[in-house]
C-alpha cells in the first residue's frame, strides 16, 4: 500500500516538474506566422525547440545567484577603493592597517557565503600576500608585522573553517569576529585617550613654563 503511494507521489511529482518546465517552441504555421509557445504546436506547423522554461526551483536558485553577483560587484567596487594608498600633504604614506582590517572582513563574508565557489580563495592568497610583505617608517626602520600577522591568521582560520564547516564553526567564526573587533576598538579608544592625555600634558608644561617667565620677568623688574 505504501510503496503505491510513493509511485503515485513520484508520477505526480515528475507530471508537476514537467508541467513547471515545459519546452519552448517556435513554429511557424501554414500562413507563415512565427508562433513561439509552449504548449502542443498546432498541426501542420513547422517547429524547433527552443529549450524548456525554468522551473520554480530553477528560476528562485538564478535570482539567488544575480543578487550574489551583484552583492559581490559592489564589495569588490569598495575593496578596490580601500586598496589605493593615500598620502599625507607631506607625501608621507597613510598606514593602510585599518584598510586591511575591513577588507580582511569582505573576504571572509565572502568566503562564508560562497564557500569554494570562484575565484575567492585566489583572491584571499593575493592579500595574504600583500599582508606578508615588510614595510618601513620614514627613517628606515621596519614596522612591526604583529597586526598583519594577526589578520593573516584570521584569513587561514576562515579557510580551514570553511574546508570543513559546520554551523557551529560558522558561530564560533562570528564570535571570535565580534570580540576582536572590541578588543581592537578598546585599544584605539586606549591610544586616543593616550594621545589626548599627552597633549594635555604637554599643554600644562607649556603653562608652567609661561608663569615662570612672567614670575622671572617681575622680580628683575
Amino acid at each position: 500500500m505504501m510503496k503505491g503511494v510513493l509511485l503515485t507521489l513520484c508520477g505526480f511529482i515528475a507530471l508537476s516538474s514537467q508541467a513547471n518546465a515545459a519546452r519552448i517552441y517556435e513554429c511557424r504555421d501554414k500562413d507563415g506566422n512565427t508562433i513561439i509557445t509552449n504548449t502542443t504546436p498546432p498541426p501542420g506547423a513547422i517547429c524547433e525547440s527552443r529549450g524548456r522554461d525554468l522551473t520554480p526551483s530553477e528560476a528562485a536558485a538564478r535570482e539567488i545567484d544575480k543578487q550574489t553577483e551583484a552583492a559581490n560587484d559592489k564589495i569588490e567596487a569598495l575593496i578596490a577603493k580601500l586598496s589605493v594608498q593615500t598620502y599625507s600633504p607631506s607625501g608621507q604614506k597613510h598606514s593602510m592597517y585599518k584598510n586591511y582590517e575591513q577588507i580582511v572582513e569582505l573576504r571572509k563574508a565572502q568566503l562564508r557565503n560562497q564557500g569554494n565557489k570562484g575565484d575567492v580563495n585566489a583572491k584571499i592568497e593575493d592579500l595574504i600576500a600583500k599582508l606578508s610583505q615588510q614595510t618601513y617608517d620614514s627613517s628606515g626602520r621596519p614596522h612591526s608585522m604583529a597586526k598583519n600577522n594577526a589578520l593573516i591568521i584570521e584569513l587561514r582560520k576562515a579557510q580551514l573553517r570553511n574546508q570543513g564547516s559546520t554551523p557551529n564553526g560558522n558561530q564560533q567564526d562570528d564570535m571570535e569576529d565580534k570580540m576582536k573587533r572590541q578588543q581592537r576598538e578598546m585599544e584605539d579608544q586606549k591610544n586616543q585617550m593616550a594621545a589626548q592625555q599627552a597633549i594635555m600634558n604637554a599643554q600644562r608644561m607649556r603653562q608652567q613654563v609661561e608663569i615662570q617667565r612672567l614670575q622671572n620677568q617681575n622680580l628683575f623688574r
